[in-house]
């Protein structure tokens, strides 16, 4: 009889250590799912970059092109707009392609933190969520920036760059508290 007790406890706790060894994969699998999947968005996010700069170039040509045909009158301040415009349009561009990226970093990180489950701690995800407003927050300014008076665009673009390098750090210690977590 009592070799059948001891048995039967062997055989639970071996099952309980498959099932758990069992959860731990699946676990993996779908934190390294996550790690694929942003690298793909990665790779899409610089494509879309190219495919910005390369229709920014187009455009720039294509007005410097018109400067050139038109009479010489006020030919230097119009290729000065022509510049000034280009240089904008690509600040912007890349602005975007950073603030893309930061993007697929959050995503991610929600991905990873919902492969946890139960373990991830609260004060994670509510550090998710703050990266995910701040991101919202970002987004809205950069697809405004064209709005942007020439008089307000350093300040402006300064205090862009300030808020995405901030959101980056957040971003960049949360990655490393999920994976101190998993």
């Amino acid at each position: 009889m009592r070799s059948y007790w001891i048995t039967g406890v062997v055989l639970a706790v071996a099952g309980a250590a498959c099932a758990s060894s069992q959860g731990e994969r699946v676990q993996d699998a779908r934190m390294e799912q996550a790690e694929a999947h942003a690298q793909a968005q990665d790779k899409a996010v610089e494509h879309n970059q190219a495919v910005r700069e390369d229709a920014i170039e187009g455009s720039a040509d294509r007005a410097r092109d018109n400067v050139a045909a038109a009479d010489g009158r006020a030919e230097s301040a119009n290729k000065e707009l022509v510049n000034v415009s280009e240089e904008r349009a690509k600040y912007q561009s890349q602005a975007r392609t950073r603030l893309d990226k930061l993007g697929v970093q959050i995503d991610e990180a929600q991905q990873k933190l919902s492969a946890l489950g139960g373990r991830a701690p609260t004060e994670l995800k509510g550090e998710c969520a703050t990266a995910a407003q701040q991101y919202k927050s970002l987004q809205r300014d950069v697809s405004h920036l064209h709005e942007t008076p020439a008089d307000a665009w350093e300040a402006t673009t300064k205090q862009v760059d300030k808020r995405m390098s901030s959101l980056d750090e957040r971003i960049s210690e949360l990655k490393d508290d999920i994976d101190d977590v998993s």
